[in-house]
This record gives structure tokens, sequence and C-alpha cells, in this order.
């Protein structure tokens, strides 16, 4: 099982807590500020839950985010990431994939699958929507989330 990764944030930027399950971002940052998970996935079939407690700020983007030689926390997830955005976008790997209608909000509870031996990667938000990205065989990937400035969200994992 793997958690939020507090190791690139010794600033108060988050605040993790529940044994780094839930994640509260306190950004006054002028950009995005991507948070990754602890753990790489390379393999397998991976099933994760993320509950947006919270959604007060520009946009957070939730999803799986190529992982590349020098990854930091200041990343451009547009261009090495499938996910899908509070403002109602969706991104896949290089371009913008889509529309979705109602985006994402308080309230919602986000069911996550990677799942290497179909090469797929869903994001369900129950019967609102569904993405579906391809392509993630023979990658590795890493759980991400992207805050934009001044954001106040609070989100939790559960598996």
């Amino acid at each position: 099982m793997w958690t939020f990764d507090p190791s690139p944030f010794p600033n108060n930027e988050f605040e993790f807590q529940n044994n780094n399950l839930t994640i509260k971002c306190n950004s006054a940052n002028a950009f995005v500020t991507t948070l990754l998970g602890n753990q790489r996935l390379k393999s397998g079939i991976h099933i994760w839950n993320v509950s947006v407690d919270q959604l007060a700020g520009n946009y957070v983007c939730i999803g799986i985010l190529q992982v590349q030689n020098n990854m930091n926390c200041r990343v451009n997830y547009y261009t090495q990431a499938h996910c899908v955005c509070s403002d109602k976008f969706t991104y896949n790997l290089n371009k913008i994939a889509g529309d979705i209608s109602n985006g994402i909000d308080t309230g919602d509870v986000l069911e996550i699958t990677l799942d290497f031996e179909s090469n797929v990667f869903t994001i369900k938000n129950g019967q609102q929507f569904e993405y579906q990205g391809n392509n993630v065989q023979g990658k590795e990937f890493v759980p991400y989330f992207g805050f934009s400035n001044y954001n106040n969200s609070q989100l939790s994992l559960f598996f």
C-alpha cells in the first residue's frame, strides 16, 4: 500500500494526516504544486480510491504521472500524466484528452485503477463520468495529485 510522500515538502505547504493517507494543501504558491505517492508502479493491477473531502481553490488534478529521470514536485503534469481535473479537463500523456461534464467536486469519491495487464488506466466518479487512458504497459508510473495556487483542498486515500 502506498501513501502520500511528504519528503519533498519540508515547509508547511501540505499538512499530512492519518499516516500520510490524508493531505491538506495550504499552498499560497502562484504555480501548480505536485504531490507524488511514495511508490512507483510498473506491473500488476493497482486499485485505490480518493475522497475529495474539501475542494477550495483554483483546481485539483488526480491521476498517475509517468516516471521521469528528474522527477520533482514541480512537473509538467499535462504532458506526463493520465489525469482528471476539477476544471473538467482530462489529460492523456501528451494531450488534452477531452472534457468531462461534471469535473471533480467536494464529496466525490473517485475509484482509480491502473491495470498493466490490460494496458488501461481508469478513473470513475460514480455515475458522473469515467475517464480511460491506455498505453501504460512498459512504463513506470507514480500516483500524483496536482494543486493550483491559493488552494485549501483536502484529499484522502483509501484502499
